[in-house]
């Protein structure tokens, strides 16, 4: 009768660390996806800093380039006023 019950209690254990290991397995292989969390607010912030840098930089060489056309237009004027 205890060999019964001692017996019964070691399968039942078995059978629920099998049970435990299989699904923590299956949750680790197919649920990776859906359990794991996303940083919506940063990915957004870095997307937004890109962003601004971008404008920036086109700021910077849209300044450049008229500067330059700037200085070539008051060159010419100059030019054309001086000789007349």
């Amino acid at each position: 009768m205890l060999s019964y019950i001692i017996i019964n209690i070691i399968v039942s254990i078995i059978i629920v660390m099998i049970i435990h290991y299989v699904w923590n397995s299956i949750q680790n292989n197919y649920f990776k996806k859906y359990t794991k969390t996303k940083d919506l607010v940063h990915s957004q912030m870095q997307k937004y800093k890109k962003i601004i840098e971008d404008l920036q930089k086109q700021k910077n060489t849209n300044v450049d380039e008229n500067t330059i056309s700037m200085e070539e237009d008051l060159e010419q004027f100059m030019k054309e006023n001086i000789t007349a």
